[in-house]
């Protein structure tokens, strides 16, 4: 497992300039605040308008822009899951975390996970 800090997520991936159409063929509404967008390998959860979960092909993005909320957490521990990825977003006080695979590492936003 790779983890590689990504200083343009917000500038790649914000929901003006991501092209949910070609990446996405299908949604769904996850719960009043939250969307999943999925098409193949493609996986993506919107919550309010922050993208806290992608996954495009190998390659999966973290991302609560600043909002450590457990909500934030719920949404990226479901996008893990979704996406069969062996790994969980956890809190040691007050500090966050991703472990896989025995490997506990502190969470930064956007956070890449490599397999």
């Amino acid at each position: 497992m790779k983890y590689l800090k990504n200083e343009h997520f917000n500038e790649v991936l914000s929901l003006d300039n991501l092209d949910k159409d070609k990446l996405f063929h299908h949604q769904e509404r996850l719960s009043s605040k939250a969307m999943l967008f999925s098409s193949g390998d493609n996986l993506a959860i919107v919550y309010i308008d922050t993208i806290v979960f992608l996954k495009v092909g190998k390659t999966v993005t973290l991302n609560t822009d600043g909002w450590q909320t457990l909500t934030s957490k719920k949404w990226i521990n479901e996008g893990l899951s979704l996406a069969g990825i062996n790994a969980y977003m956890h809190r040691e006080n007050w500090t966050w975390y991703i472990s896989q695979d025995g490997t506990k590492k502190e969470y930064q936003d956007g956070m890449i996970i490599k397999k």
